[in-house]
């Protein structure tokens, strides 16, 4: 017999949507940071930013990690909803044990200092690491830098920033299309949802050669519903503690698909042994 708290609920089978976003605005003239970043390391090619600028950011090397569970964060908006309800659940990720893989971590984490030093000591942003939560505080976003735009178009706007690192393949491939990855730009229309904001900036870097491209997204309504559609069935999950179902192309064990790539995946992963719902959690 089903009891009160799972009688009558039937998880959607998520199926990630094939969508195709709308461009992002390329005008030079709308482009909020990577013009006056440019000029400011021409200028600046030393790092000679304010001790109290440097502080603030290597402070950030000196806390640990947040507790990422109990919350949605707007960096796993756009992925299987199983796999945000393991993460909000804490089930154990697969361990990195390549040194490798650590490097390139690591490598990230220190480019989105660099840019954050720059950003700040051009006067580019005002804050970074910037937490805001929803009113219930089940989902939360964490910007890479907020500011008020201070030329072009935007010129007194508030907007949000989401620095990305990207291999050479994908770097030209978003440039091509005029537009960041899905996954992005999910983030994003929750960031928004969460700060209000009309305007982001997203930059991104080519880890091999140091180029950089930015991308303005403005505020769509359609994006943001479909992250308020997202956070529904999540903490209706939550709710009735129901995991929804693995992904067919997890079912399969499909190579090029979320099975290997999920921190979650494979035989021996949380997530084929959660089943409904992780007992042990």
């Amino acid at each position: 017999m089903k009891s009160a708290v799972t009688r009558g609920y039937r998880p959607k089978v998520y199926q990630p949507k094939q969508q195709r976003f709308s461009a992002a605005v390329r005008n030079p003239e709308h482009l909020i940071v990577t013009p006056v970043y440019d000029e400011y390391l021409v200028k600046n090619p030393e790092i000679t930013a304010d001790p109290k600028i440097l502080d603030r950011v290597l402070r950030l090397l000196t806390v640990p990690p947040r507790d990422r569970r109990r919350s949605f964060s707007a960096s796993q908006a756009g992925y299987c909803l199983r796999r945000q309800e393991l993460a909000f659940l804490g089930a154990p990720k697969r361990p990195i044990i390549d040194p490798r893989g650590v490097r390139i971590f690591q490598n990230g984490t220190f480019v989105h200092l660099r840019w954050q030093v720059g950003l700040l000591a051009a006067k580019i942003i005002d804050g970074i690491e910037v937490t805001v939560k929803s009113a219930d505080e089940l989902t939360r976003s964490t910007m890479d830098g907020i500011g008020v735009a201070k030329r072009g178009h935007y010129k007194g706007a508030k907007f949000g920033w989401e620095h990305k690192g990207r291999m050479s393949f994908a770097f030209r491939a978003q440039e091509s299309v005029g537009t960041p990855d899905e996954h992005t730009r999910k983030q994003v229309a929750m960031q928004m949802l969460h700060t209000g904001y009309d305007v982001w900036s997203v930059t991104n870097e080519n880890k091999d050669t140091q180029e950089h491209g930015e991308f303005i997204i403005e505020r769509d309504e359609k994006e943001i519903d479909e992250i308020r559609v997202d956070i529904k069935e999540l903490k209706y999950a939550v709710a009735k503690k129901r995991l929804h179902p693995v992904l067919p192309e997890c079912i399969k064990r499909n190579s090029t698909g979320e099975y290997y790539k999920c921190p979650f995946g494979t035989d021996l992963g949380s997530c084929v042994a959660s089943g409904n719902w992780p007992r042990n959690l």
